[in-house]
C-alpha cells in the first residue's frame, strides 16, 4: 500500500520522532485538528507501512554495562544459519549479515566481564559454523540513530 504524504502526515510523524509517546490529544491540539484525524492519520500511516511505532530500551539502565560488538567469521555453514542461531542468543541486540569477511557483525549487550566472557566462550563457541570471532567493547556512544531507516513489510 502506496501513500502520499501531506502536510499533517508530515507534521504528525515529526512530532511523534521528537517524542514517541506523545497523546494523541496533545497532537491534535498542536496541529489544530481533532484527535480522530490524527488517530486515522497514525494508523494509516502504520498500514501503509510508512510509520512504525517501537519501544528503545535504555541499555544502561537495564543493567547492562557493555555495549559490545563481534565480527564473524564463518566456516563450514551459511552464515545466514549462524546468524540464526547468533540472533537467539541472549543479550545479542542485532546480528548483520555482510558481503565480504567479516561475513556477520553482532551487537550485543553485557552486564559486566564475567558476562561478556561467558556469552563469547560459552553462548557464542556453541555455534556451529563460527570459525572465529573478533570481539570490541563500545566506550562512548557518539550518536544512535533509529529514525532514518526504510520500512519495508514484515
Amino acid at each position: 500500500m502506496s501513500l502520499q504524504l501531506d502536510e499533517l502526515d508530515r507534521a504528525i510523524i515529526k512530532l511523534m520522532r521528537v517524542n514517541p509517546r506523545v497523546p494523541v490529544k496533545s497532537l491534535a491540539h498542536e496541529l489544530g485538528v481533532t484527535q480522530q484525524t490524527v488517530s486515522a492519520r497514525i494508523r494509516n500511516l502504520r498500514e501503509a507501512n510508512t510509520l512504525r511505532v517501537i519501544v528503545q530500551s535504555d541499555v544502561y539502565a537495564m543493567g547492562y554495562e557493555f555495549v559490545c560488538f563481534g565480527d564473524i567469521y564463518v566456516a563450514g555453514r551459511s552464515a545466514t544459519a549462524v546468524a540464526r542461531d547468533l540472533a537467539e542468543v541472549d543479550g545479542v541486540a542485532a546480528v548483520t549479515l555482510l558481503l565480504g569477511a567479516p561475513e556477520i557483525i553482532v551487537m550485543f549487550h553485557a552486564t559486566d566481564r564475567t558476562d561478556f566472557q561467558r556469552i563469547v566462550a560459552e553462548d557464542f563457541a556453541r555455534i556451529d559454523g563460527l570459525d572465529h570471532i573478533e570481539t570490541m567493547i563500545s566506550t562512548d556512544i557518539a550518536k544512535y540513530r533509529t529514525d532514518f531507516a526504510r520500512l519495508y513489510n514484515d
